[in-house]
């Protein structure tokens, strides 16, 4: 570690030997600076704190005592060497009562001053590496606190049993064990029978990870950031934050319902100070989905969030939505004739017309003026042709459509009416014409496959996960992927595995086990065989070598 040191002493020839002194003794400076009485070292104090200061004690101005007492005042922790021609027992008692740690007479002795340098030396090490341990041991219990209240959360939003008053959160976290932990104050907030919530959804918009600016590594952080830019806004509410463990897009806020207008439309402050700080200081767009307030938590805190957060895909991202708007009743009718060229222009795999009929179907502007009925309504009805078709041409579904195809929960993996048309087109395409190429830009996409799968490696990716991410079928991408890279996915996804295992391997002393986990292998019994597969050699073997 690197020393600062400040010698004050209003006589230039002392300062200048205790100096040549302390670089005599070879010890690892950032700087030695000088000061010639206690005004001016207090000045270079404020502008950038030393770690040891050796001072006269008669000065003009200020003192060596006045300048320890007034150091003391401020609450730095910082060592005292004295460097005095007085012996007055006076000067010693104050200085000792102070916490000096040595007080030397001139002339002074080499010995001494080297004994009581590195001792000083010492104590600042000592210091800096209980500071170090304190900072470490708080971040582990932050962090540990934040999973607890994560899992918490994600487990109360998919239950229907719902948790109030006593029970939340107090009852669960004393059903997981945790019930000698001192609640934070901002949970210990919730724990009142009267008690309303309201359930935020921020959500990343997908459209971000088009920018330039945008990583798919720097997803973590970004919801990082955007946890702490809530908590400072709610600092005097009770709140629970958390990760969506479902969707890595998603950060889940939990707090106390705030003020509601005369027509019962959400006026809470926090939410729109939230969206806009969001905005300005992480230069990305998102879009909030906001339950309505109430009396229990339970899951359907979550789904009227969500419902209000779909509504992103007729309204459009970057906005903030109310679940009272996510349920009006239906105002359309449905387009009949619409329905019927989209299942001729199918039945002739005329696919250029079926990607103009569905995004008249999706993406009319009667559509965005009406309900999130309206719009499940019309998919609905798009499926049903499609389904239509496939059991008249005896199409095998099974093996070409995502399960949650046939519902609406694939809908609210997009962001966009485009991005859902681009995965109906390339389903349908899959479905009707296996083989088809469309006339899209493979290689990009195929790039920003592999750019995703790169920088979230460590989780549990699939084929279906990252084809509602990037709008394309799964049989679609599957098919993409091979001809572009020449390998399937699951091999791509191995590659890229093995070889952060061997880095970590080579540069680290992380035991196996660890390792594997990190980069996404529970089972560290398959992932000595994965390894073993690709390299000839085990990973101890590898790392012995």
């Amino acid at each position: 570690m690197m020393y600062k040191v400040l010698v004050v002493d209003d006589e230039k020839w002392v300062r200048k030997g205790i100096v040549f002194k302390l670089q005599q003794l070879n010890m690892p400076y950032e700087w030695i600076r000088e000061a010639d009485d206690g005004r001016a070292a207090l000045e270079m104090i404020d502008a950038d704190c030393p770690d040891i200061i050796i001072t006269d004690v008669k000065m003009d101005d200020m003192d060596g005592i006045s300048l320890i007492r007034a150091v003391r005042e401020t609450g730095l922790d910082l060592r005292f060497m004295i460097i005095s021609g007085h012996a007055e027992f006076e000067y010693a008692e104050q200085a000792l009562n102070m916490g000096v740690m040595g007080y030397l007479l001139k002339p002074i002795k080499e010995e001494q001053f080297r004994a009581v340098f590195f001792k000083l030396c010492e104590d600042v090490r000592s210091s800096r590496e209980r500071q170090q341990s304190e900072a470490r041991h708080e971040m582990q219990i932050k962090k540990t606190r934040q999973l607890v209240e994560e899992k918490m959360l994600n487990h109360v939003l998919s239950q229907s049993r719902a948790q109030h008053g006593e029970t939340f959160p107090k009852g669960l976290l004393e059903e997981w064990g945790y019930a000698d932990a001192e609640l934070p104050e901002h949970l210990r907030q919730f724990d009142r029978a009267d008690m309303k919530y309201t359930l935020v959804i921020v959500h990343i918009d997908r459209s971000n990870y088009n920018s330039e600016r945008f990583h798919y590594d720097d997803l973590g952080l970004i919801k990082f950031a955007i946890k702490n830019i809530a908590e400072n806004l709610l600092a005097d509410r009770p709140f629970l934050i958390g990760n969506n463990l479902q969707d890595l897009n998603q950060v889940h806020i939990l707090l106390q319902a705030g003020p509601s207008d005369e027509s019962g439309l959400n006026t809470d402050p926090f939410i729109f100070r939230l969206f806009t700080t969001v905005t300005k200081l992480l230069k990305i767009t998102v879009t909030i989905g906001v339950s309505s307030p109430l009396d229990r938590v339970s899951e359907e805190l979550y789904k009227q969030a969500r419902a209000a957060l779909d509504l992103r895909l007729i309204k459009g991202n970057h906005n903030v939505f109310y679940a009272k708007d996510a349920f009006l009743s239906s105002r359309m009718e449905i387009p009949v004739e619409q329905l019927s060229l989209l299942g001729k222009a199918i039945e002739l795999s005329d696919f250029r017309n079926v990607e103009v009929i569905l995004s008249e179907l999706l993406a009319n502007k009667k559509l965005k003026d009406a309900s999130l009925l309206d719009f499940r309504l019309v998919y609905m009805e798009i499926i049903r042709t499609l389904m239509r078709i496939s059991s008249q041409q005896q199409l095998d579904l099974p093996d070409s459509l995502d399960f949650d195809f046939l519902n609406m929960d694939v809908a609210r993996h997009f962001d966009r009416t485009e991005d859902l048309v681009q995965y109906l087109l390339t389903t349908i395409v899959t479905l009707v014409k296996p083989g088809h190429s469309l006339p899209m830009d493979c290689s990009a996409i195929i790039h920003n496959v592999r750019s995703y799968m790169v920088a979230n490696y460590a989780e549990n990716l699939t084929v279906k996960e990252l084809s509602r991410k990037f709008a394309i079928n799964p049989n679609y991408l599957s098919t993409l992927f091979k001809a572009e890279t020449g390998e399937t996915f699951v091999k791509e996804l191995t590659r890229i595995r093995m070889e952060k295992a061997q880095q970590l391997l080579r540069l680290t002393g992380m035991p196996v086990s660890q390792i594997a986990t990190s980069i996404g292998y529970d089972d560290v019994q398959y992932f000595y065989r994965k390894f073993k597969q690709s390299f000839g050699i085990t990973p101890l073997e590898y790392r012995n070598n």
